[in-house]
């Protein structure tokens, strides 16, 4: 969208193009654009993965393989984008076609609405592939169609503000092209980053939508949910189901993954479950779940959501006792096994 000016920067281009000696650059030269396209990839996929809340991004030989596939698919949806059209209509049928009043106004419509829906489907592409994590295509679609669009905005209205550039010519002479190009890349990542939010957001509305209730329940909230993970992924091994991620910890707990990642660390750190070499990482059980007692369990619980003042920290420390000693031999797998009927497990004495 740089007008009259988009020729001359490009003609600039192709001329740093022509001069190019690829004997003396060669292998030299094409292995600095490929680690220069992957490292761009890398920080594009560090961007989504905050913006999906993934903690680790791909392993080194997956992003290697990953990231060429979408420097292959990427530019060339792009560059369709730009060209299928301008080819089109440059044929001579087409030239004619266009000619008949009417009919001209639809092709021309034609055209750049097949422009815009060949850039929703690279930004489609790119939202459901490059974050580390599964994004539904119906999510991926809607941050495509809404990155989409706004491109097509931003397009017009740079468009517009090339023709009244005349001050910036004035300004910095030949350097406003560069700048004003620089302007929308940076135009142009924003709109990238919009898309991914939107992504996220529509995938994702039902966790968003829990944190109000998350804040509102910060009290004990934290030995509720440890305890919650560990009867999921007790459950999950007891029928040789898979290991569970954080993402499927927090849909069965119904919380954020927010909320659930320090009662996540603090049962790693306890030593109660252990992290898998999956990508992404799913949690398992460390001990075997007839070794894991649950007295020792809500000890670890209680320590990573203790009271503020004083006085409460005495209180829920006596209430820890209590508990505790209530609880005492009774394993993880005596509780999983039974969970499913009331509590008349629990020794009528210590109850």
């Amino acid at each position: 969208p740089l007008g009259d000016k988009g020729h001359a920067l490009g003609v600039q281009i192709m001329t740093f193009v022509n001069n190019l000696q690829v004997g003396v650059l060669g292998a030299v030269g094409l292995a600095l654009m490929v680690y220069t396209g992957l490292t761009l990839l890398h920080q594009t996929e560090q961007a989504f993965n905050e913006i999906w809340h993934v903690e680790r991004a791909r392993v080194l030989w997956r992003r290697f393989s990953d990231y060429l596939s979408v420097l292959l698919v990427g530019p060339v949806l792009v560059v369709a984008a730009v060209s299928i059209t301008a080819s089109v209509m440059s044929t001579t049928v087409m030239i004619k076609l266009v000619s008949f009043g009417p009919l001209g106004v639809i092709i021309a419509l034609g055209g750049k609405l097949l422009s815009s829906v060949l850039v929703m489907v690279a930004f489609t592409f790119v939202y459901g592939f490059v974050p580390n994590t599964r994004v539904r295509f119906g999510a991926a679609l809607t941050g495509g169609v809404v990155a989409g669009v706004l491109w097509e905005l931003a397009g017009w209205a740079f468009a517009a503000l090339m023709v009244h550039s005349t001050t910036y010519t004035a300004l910095y002479s030949s350097f406003a092209i560069v700048i004003l190009f620089f302007v929308w890349l940076y135009v142009s990542w924003t709109i990238v980053l919009i898309g991914a939010c939107i992504a996220y957001y529509t995938q994702n509305l039902d966790e968003v939508a829990r944190r109000e209730s998350d804040a509102m329940e910060s009290f004990g909230v934290g030995e509720r949910l440890l305890l919650t993970v560990m009867l999921h992924i007790a459950r999950a091994l007891l029928a040789g189901e898979p290991d569970l991620s954080r993402a499927e910890l927090a849909h069965k707990c119904r919380v954020s993954g927010e909320t659930l990642e320090p009662v996540l660390a603090a049962l790693v750190s306890g030593g109660w479950v252990k992290l898998t070499a999956d990508d992404p990482p799913h949690y398992s059980p460390l001990k075997a779940l007839d070794q894991i007692e649950i007295a020792q369990l809500w000890r670890t619980a209680h320590s990573s959501s203790a009271g503020d003042a004083p006085e409460v920290a005495m209180l829920l420390q006596e209430i820890d006792a209590v508990l505790t000693r209530g609880l005492q031999g009774i394993t993880l797998h005596d509780w999983v096994s039974r969970s499913s009927a009331k509590l008349s497990w629990v020794p009528e004495a210590k109850t």
